[in-house]
Order: structure tokens, then sequence, then C-alpha cells
């Protein structure tokens, strides 16, 4: 893989990588993110409470008041109010974010959360779980296609595989970006990653299918952000067995329509074996990957479904 810098730069939540930065001295150290992940991405650890002069530990804050546009003010001293601050911060680091190819926040927090963080209501004596952090609203706001998450979310396989996958597409973007977009990079770039899109989307696969097969009378600065912003939207949604198993299908049927179908019986019956539940993922594709090294097809050996992050990951052999 090749893109302006070597490999993906994320930005994640401090106290995820082992970093005692939080209010009360310590850290949420994440075993995913801390030993493995960081092995194969540049990382740029943020705390947006830290980096505006709040020390470790340091008094609690939360957000109070309208959920759409809370107000960051300490726990026990409301008159401390740091909002126009984190916000601040927030606008000025926007530039240096976009570099990155994917975020990690903390799950919860009043200036990381991403949503359903905990909002005082003082009207009412009450919180709502409504809110978004500060820092990460601002984030988010302005940089809508990065792939962002939270840590607890990556805990779970699937959602974890889909981040992953997200990041890698977005770095290889950005790689795209460097180069200097033309029609003809972003036909290349979309059919290497057609499978992915499709097994994600097919609303999505057909609509930039069309994008870049029609005549476009706009600029190429048009082409290119409707394209890259139909295609982030289009990864999303994290996907179950069922897609799976219908895209590895629809791979089979395409060796099949080779003649070369009855010569994978091994690749066919691990695909019915993962539709059971009885391998994962990694298991088909591993053999699919080794059919192609000796019966070369270039339409399915360009397609990143096949590669999508590095193999050491590991990724699919938990779905």
């Amino acid at each position: 893989m090749s893109a302006e810098t070597a490999r993906p730069r994320l930005g994640i939540s401090a106290c995820l990588l082992g970093r005692a930065v939080r209010y009360d001295g310590g850290h949420k150290r994440e075993p995913f993110l801390a030993d493995r992940l960081v092995h194969y991405v540049d990382y740029l650890p943020l705390c947006p409470e830290t980096a505006i002069g709040l020390g470790s530990p340091r008094l609690p804050i939360q957000l109070v008041g309208d959920p759409d546009q809370p107000r960051v003010l300490g726990v026990d001293n409301a008159n401390l109010d740091v909002t126009e601050a984190l916000r601040d911060y927030a606008r000025r680091q926007l530039d240096a974010l976009t570099g990155l190819s994917g975020c990690v926040l903390k799950r919860g927090s009043p200036s990381c959360g991403m949503g359903r963080v905990k909002v005082y209501d003082p009207s009412r004596a009450r919180f709502t779980r409504s809110g978004r952090g500060a820092f990460a609203q601002i984030l988010m706001q302005g940089l809508p296609l990065l792939p962002v998450e939270e840590e607890d979310r990556l805990r779970h396989a699937r959602l974890r595989e889909n981040f992953v996958a997200r990041v890698y597409v977005y770095w290889r973007w950005l790689g795209l970006l460097a180069q200097g977009p033309t029609l003809e990079r972003l036909r290349a770039f979309h059919l290497r990653h057609r499978y992915l899109l499709m097994l994600h989307s097919r609303t999505a696969c057909r609509r930039l299918d069309g994008l870049l097969d029609e005549p476009f009378a706009g600029t190429i600065e048009g082409l290119t952000a409707a394209y890259i912003a139909g295609l982030m939207r289009g990864l999303r949604r994290p996907v179950g067995r069922a897609r799976q198993l219908w895209l590895l299908h629809r791979i089979l049927d395409h060796l099949q329509g080779r003649g070369e179908g009855v010569a994978a019986p091994g690749l066919a019956a691990s695909i019915e074996a993962y539709g059971r539940g009885e391998i994962p993922l990694a298991v088909p594709i591993g053999l699919l990957r080794l059919w192609l090294r000796d019966h070369p097809d270039p339409s399915l050996q360009c397609q990143h479904y096949l590669d999508p992050y590095p193999d050491d990951l590991a990724l699919r052999d938990a779905i």
C-alpha cells in the first residue's frame, strides 16, 4: 500500500493509550489500541482537557444545560467554565487533524464523547444521556467523513473490523489526494474498492458507478467531493455474516463463470462452512487469495476486499 504517509495516522484519546491524563490522575488503557493497533499506525495522542491547561489530577467537569450546545462546567464549582477554551482548541486543531485517517475517542467524556454523554439539567436537577463532548462535536462537524469511534464499540468484533477497514480506505484516499485527483485516478480507486463498497451498500455502489461512468459537467473538485462523501457514508454501516456470504457467493459465481468453480472445491466448502458459523471469515478469504495466486484474475486481485488492512491485525479471525 502507498499513500502520502507510510501508514495511517490516528488521533487517539491519550488516556486510552495508558497516559495518566484523566481528572483522577489515572488512565483508561485499552489493550487493542495500546498493544495491537499502535504497531500498524502512527498516532496522535489527544487530550483536550490537558491541552487547555487543566492538570491531572484536576477538578472534574461535566456538560450542563442545552444538550445541543451545553456548557462545560466544573462539577463542584460551576464558576469553572472551560466551554470556550475547549471549543477554541478544537477549532485550532482542525487543520492539523485533516491529515488523520481516523480517530478513537473516550466514551462518556465531556470533551471527547461522541454521543450519549451525560448532560446535567439544573432546572430539573437530573441528567440525560443526550450530549456530545465539546471537542468531539467540533471535530465531527469539521471532518464529517473522518472515521471516528469510541473505545467501547471497538470491543465488538464487527464494529472493530469495520472501523479499521474504513481507516485504511480513508488513508488510501488521502494518498490519492496527495497525487492530485483526476477522473482516471478516481475510476481506478473506485474499481479497487468496489467489492468492499458493494458488501456494505449495493445502493451506494450503483450510485458511485453511475457518478464515475456518466459524463460529468462539473469540476473535478466537485466530483471528488461527491465521490468520497458517497464512499465513506456507504461504508459506515457494519455488515454481518449474511452480507459477507452473499459477496463470497458472488465471487464464487464469477470463478464458475470462468469454468474454474469445479477446480476450487476447498474454497466452495469453506464458504459454506463460514455460512454455518463453523469457521471465521479469514478462512475462505485466505483460500481465495491462495487460489488467485495460482489462477490469476486481475478483476479480483485488485480488490481491497481481499486485503483491506494488514493481515497481522487478524480482525477477520473474529467475524
